[in-house]
């Protein structure tokens, strides 16, 4: 399962900024979440190569759940293979630099090659919403302090 973690201190810093907003506005937030694991969903979706149609169908978005100071949710891709075909296998291997620890948990032992090459489905989609998701939170929050001004 690919998986996508904050670590501590951006959780840390997200969850404090969530607890600060309130009502209609923390759900304006949500919602753009929402929508921007939505796209990963429907983009990696329609990236991924289909076979059987297994590994298009693992990929599901889990809604945002907020309780206390616990924000879960994400996109999940449930295939056990999808690593493989996200990075590629053998000397056919692709990682970008920031996923290096957590592809290394599917590093083989090296006795067998069969190098498939990377075909990246999921992390461009990932990495396209990460930058896009705060202009578009930025520009939520200012449309809503105009309405309410």
């Amino acid at each position: 399962m690919l998986t996508i973690n904050f670590s501590k201190k951006s959780e840390s810093d997200f969850l404090k900024y969530i607890e600060n907003l309130k009502g209609e506005l923390a759900d304006l937030v949500r919602a753009e979440v929402e929508d921007s694991m939505l796209k990963i969903e429907e983009k990696a979706a329609s990236q991924v190569r289909v076979d059987t149609g297994n590994l298009k169908n693992s990929i599901q978005s889990k809604p945002i759940k907020v309780e206390g100071k616990q924000i879960t949710g994400g996109v999940e891709v449930g295939a056990e293979y999808a690593p493989y075909v996200e990075f590629g296998t053998g000397t056919a291997v692709k990682i970008p630099s920031e996923l290096q620890e957590f592809a290394a948990e599917f590093k083989g032992d090296g006795i067998k090659q069969v190098n498939l090459i990377a075909r990246p489905f999921f992390y461009p989609e990932v990495f396209n919403q990460r930058k896009e998701l705060p202009k578009r939170i930025d520009k939520t929050i200012a449309a809503y302090l105009k309405r309410n001004q």
